[in-house]
């Protein structure tokens, strides 16, 4: 045991994050490359350490949501390109010509901000071809071309983002391909009046998944990168590997008797005599209130452990009848695989009625991410 191991923590496999790019680069017909999403401490998984893998492993394009995400990155030696997805003040400019990074241009107004750097400012546009979030509207054709002819903006790239391509239905895929012939329908302008549009990129993990045979120069890829899918499904037909295991220790063991509470408010009370164990994970890590509603368990020695109390600040509590040589130091698993049994994270997710990226994202600093070879 480590100090990094002596309460909770994140484990990374490597081997898992090269297996599932790999497989979606093999899923790629044109062999697209591959723009990492690594925002929102990659999905919660540990920004810094996922890029330095994935730089390992071959990926030199990173993308994240602000313009601090970016720097972190620069400051621990990630030197591939770094595309910003969301707007930074433009007060912030030197920064990110200091950082060499991207910057998106969510909008002909945001551009023209920019525009007023006294330095040249690397930039990717992005089009709003239906989704109406960020992105200058795809038939604003001669306010997108303006842009390019901007002194200070170095336009080398542009694309758009799809919002029902994770869905096969009908409605959703006719919705798709009209935002791939909004999208195509720039391009073709831009062409016609004599400017190269630069790299172009359209698809995440489920638009590559949905539509392998869109011939564009990169894919942005989230989830599939760290092995997460929607449904079983989808697993079928591509079998990726969860990068992310969390786990705990216990950190001291009880036997309660008949009539005994657990826990702030009393919730559970025990019916019989029953041995519990008190694990060193609670709410401030990330972890849901409200687990023991839910029915959701935790693993240790390979067997199911019923969680009987919403979890505390620092600490959640489990019954561990049935469980044997449970001791001080046990390692409780919250997330992943102990023996035959596995609590995968889109499980744990869909008992407390959440997507999983509501769950990783919100796993604490303060839970360290290790790497597990």
């Amino acid at each position: 045991m480590t100090h990094e191991t002596e309460r909770a923590w994140i484990e990374i496999s490597p081997a898992a994050l090269r297996y599932n790019l790999e497989l979606l680069r093999a899923y790629s017909p044109t062999q697209h490359q591959i723009i990492a999403i690594v925002k929102a401490n990659a999905y919660g998984h540990g920004a810094v350490i996922i890029a330095q893998q994935l730089a390992k492993a071959g990926i030199h394009f990173f993308a994240v949501a602000t313009l601090d995400e970016a720097i972190e990155l620069r400051q621990n030696n990630i030197y591939g390109e770094i595309l910003i997805l969301g707007p930074t003040t433009p007060s912030r400019i030197s920064e990110i010509i200091e950082h060499n990074c991207i910057q998106t241009i969510s909008g002909y107004q945001y551009g023209m901000q920019l525009a007023t750097s006294d330095s040249a400012v690397r930039c990717h546009i992005k089009i709003d071809t239906g989704m109406h979030r960020l992105g200058e509207p795809y038939q604003n054709f001669e306010a997108i071309a303006s842009l390019y002819r901007e002194p200070a903006l170095h336009i080398e790239g542009i694309f758009t983002h799809f919002a029902v391509a994770d869905s096969l239905l009908v409605p959703d895929i006719t919705f798709t391909q009209k935002q791939i012939l909004h999208f195509q329908a720039v391009i073709k302008y831009l062409k016609k009046q004599g400017i190269n549009p630069g790299f172009q990129h359209t698809q995440s993990t489920y638009g590559l998944f949905h539509y392998p045979q869109l011939e564009y120069d990169f894919v942005r890829i989230g989830l599939g990168i760290y092995g997460l899918l929607y449904t079983e499904a989808d697993y079928q037909k591509l079998p990726l590997q969860p990068v992310l295991t969390l786990k705990s220790r216990v950190i001291a063991t009880k036997e309660l008797q008949p009539g005994d509470h657990v826990g702030y408010g009393c919730l559970f009370k025990a019916e019989r005599t029953m041995p519990i164990a008190v694990l060193a994970i609670g709410y401030a890590d990330g972890i849901p209130r409200n687990l023991f509603a839910t029915g959701s368990y935790m693993l240790i020695n390979g067997k199911k452990a019923p969680i009987i109390s919403n979890a505390s600040m620092d600490y959640l509590v489990v019954d561990t009848s049935g469980i044997e040589a449970i001791q001080l130091d046990t390692i409780a698993t919250v997330i992943g695989k102990d023996g035959k049994e596995q609590i995968t994270l889109e499980q744990f997710a869909r008992r407390l009625g959440h997507e999983q990226l509501d769950i990783a994202t919100k796993f604490h600093c303060r839970l360290p991410r290790i790497i597990v070879e």
